[in-house]
């Protein structure tokens, strides 16, 4: 089995063992804040739910205009980040 693993590895593509524990040591910690922040929003719903229709109404308005507050705010990041790289490729090009 061993062999094979090694086999698919060298096809597929170039595959570094002693990354496996690099990867787990980054992703781990990663995960276990989806898995809590996913438990967290369940039991925010299911409080929710046990609430009155006008306050779920009223979660659902926040919920809507907080995600377009978030893509506003995404937008505006991945907008400054791209004016960055291209301040920083005319330094490589005035430099170069």
């Amino acid at each position: 089995m061993k062999r094979i693993f090694d086999l698919v590895c060298v096809i597929s593509f170039d595959f570094d063992k002693t990354m496996i524990p690099t990867y787990f040591h980054l992703s781990l910690p990663v995960i276990g804040d989806d898995l809590i922040w996913s438990l967290a929003v369940s039991t925010q719903l299911a409080i929710i739910g046990r609430m009155s229709s006008d306050y779920v109404a009223a979660a659902s308005i926040a919920s809507v205009a907080q995600q377009f507050v978030m893509i506003l705010v995404y937008s505006m990041a991945k907008k400054v980040l791209r004016l960055q790289q291209e301040k920083q490729l005319d330094k490589v090009i005035m430099n170069g």
